[in-house]
């Protein structure tokens, strides 16, 4: 979230990073729920190995939120310029075929 050629800002606070399992309900199209919430992806897709046994979620997804502490964090962070690698984006599922 940090530009490394930002400026420092006094007091800044870098985001927490939470990793939300959420889901789909047929009965409320449109709509995204949360299982749980995680401050690591590890147990995050634990969750969702977990609930995926089941059967009874629809569309799970891990969603990394930032939480930040200030509105001053936040507009901070935003003025930072970040773009995501491919290596970001890439499923990691994608490598086990391979």
């Amino acid at each position: 979230m940090v530009d490394g050629g930002a400026a420092p800002v006094e007091n800044y606070q870098p985001p927490v990073i939470v990793w939300l399992v959420e889901y789909t309900d047929d009965r409320q199209p449109g709509w995204r729920f949360q299982a749980g919430a995680f401050t690591t992806e590890v147990e995050a897709r634990k969750l969702v190995r977990r609930l995926n046994k089941t059967g009874s979620y629809g569309d799970l997804s891990i969603n990394m939120v930032p939480v930040h502490q200030t509105i001053q964090d936040w507009e901070r962070d935003r003025r930072a310029v970040v773009r995501p690698t491919a290596s970001l984006l890439k499923d990691p599922r994608a490598d086990s075929g391979r």
